[in-house]
């Protein structure tokens, strides 16, 4: 039976269960149980400051292996979308677009009319 995980240790980034196809790597689909020691979850907000829509970002702190990552965008422009392109275990690449514009044109009319939002979740590196 799973171990209950406590408003505590979900602050703290301590979950103890996952599921998933592999013990290590957080990106492999499945329906096997594993308790897990060493998580690091992290998550941050920025507003997007490239006017070529490209975002950079590297981790606080390391993974062992390259974490599950889940981006989302808030924009004031309709139609906008983020799609990541280089994702390691310090950090990933991403860029944020318009439909029905090049790839990688944003166009905004400020900066501050996009910001992404992530969350990733791995094992700790030693």
């Amino acid at each position: 039976m799973p171990t209950k995980v406590t408003a505590e240790e979900l602050k703290s980034g301590n979950v103890r269960m996952r599921q998933g196809g592999s013990a290590t790597d957080y990106n492999v689909p499945g329906t096997i149980n594993y308790t897990i020691e060493r998580t690091n979850l992290q998550v941050q907000q920025g507003v997007v400051q490239s006017t070529n829509g490209t975002v950079t970002v590297t981790y606080p702190d390391s993974f062992e292996n390259v974490p599950h990552l889940m981006i989302s965008i808030n924009s004031t422009e309709a139609g906008v979308t983020a799609r990541k392109i280089t994702e390691t275990a310090s950090g990933f690449t991403c860029v944020v677009e318009r439909p029905g514009l090049s790839v990688g044109v944003v166009n905004f009319s400020s900066t501050a009319n996009a910001k992404i939002s992530w969350t990733a979740t791995g094992i700790r590196a030693s």
